[in-house]
Parts: structure tokens; sequence; C-alpha cells
């Protein structure tokens, strides 16, 4: 692991120590978002790393200020397109947050990990309620994010995770 992917780890478990993902400290989720960019053949530093700091401005107090220092631009930039903006409900945050997310093909390989690592631990904990909540956004979520020839082989596997799992 390199200096840069071991620091964003390191300050992920720090600022996320409290939270939990189900059963689990929130930690474990981050490193299977990491995870599935590497399955998916991503190999770029700085979309790894914001793999490890893609929740941290939306879950934590973690400073953006923070991010860019350690990290530089490009990561904090990358964070700050998938942090949800504010809204009354999650259908009126994503409608605010897939514009910026939509401009920039890293950030879709980053949402595209993040929600192929929600539906995959969703699946495999049986959790229904989040499959079916998925499932429904899963129309909406593609039409503002995909792009012909981009992506496409994590696209599929989010189309067939999304289609074969019984809800």
């Amino acid at each position: 692991m390199s200096t840069a992917l071991a620091a964003a780890r390191a300050i992920a478990e720090e600022y996320h120590k409290l939270q939990m993902y189900g059963d689990f400290p929130y930690t474990v989720h981050l490193e299977h978002v990491v995870s599935t960019l590497q399955r998916f053949g991503v190999t770029d530093e700085d979309i790894l790393v914001a793999g490890w700091l893609h929740d941290s401005l939306e879950d934590t107090v973690l400073p953006a200020t923070q991010i860019e220092l350690v990290f530089g631009p490009r990561v904090l930039d990358l964070v700050s397109r998938v942090t949800n903006e504010r809204g009354g409900n999650r259908k009126e945050r994503h409608e605010k947050t897939y514009p910026k997310i939509q401009a920039s093909n890293d950030a879709i390989t980053l949402k595209l990990a993040d929600r192929i690592s929600n539906v995959e631990a969703s699946i495999e904990l049986g959790d229904k309620g989040k499959i079916k909540m998925y499932r429904k956004e899963h129309k909406g979520f593609r039409e503002k994010l995909y792009k012909a020839g981009t992506h496409d082989s994590m696209w599929r596997h989010l189309d067939f995770l999304i289609g074969e799992e019984d809800a």
C-alpha cells in the first residue's frame, strides 16, 4: 500500500471510528469501496485515496482543507463531488448531487464503486429493504450518471446485481 493510501486509510479510520456500517465498523464499507475500484482495474492513486475518504465530508468533521492539504486539490474535488448536497429527503439530495458527479468521469467511477459496494453488502446481509431501495433508485441513478462507453464493466455488474437479486 502506498504512503498516500495508508495515510487516507488512517485518516478514515480516525474520523469514522465511532460510526458503524450495520454491525461492522464503518471502515469495512470504505475498504470495500477501494477494493471494488481495484477489482474493476482502477489504479489511479487519487481515486483510490478518494475511495477511503468519500464519505468523510458528509459524515465526519474532517475539514475539506485537511483533505486538500494532505492529498491535493484533485482528491478534494472527487470527495466533494460525491458528497451529498443538502435536501429534504434522499431523492432531493440525489437530484442536487448527481449533476456534480456527472461532470467528472472519475467521480462517476467513485460513485459507481460506492453503489456497487452498498448493493453487494445489502445482498450479502440479506437487507431486503435496502435492496428494494437501490432497485427503485437504479433507473434514475443510471439515467443521471451513465455515459456510453465509460465504466461499462461497472455498469454491467451493477445492473446484474440490481436485476438478479430477489428483494
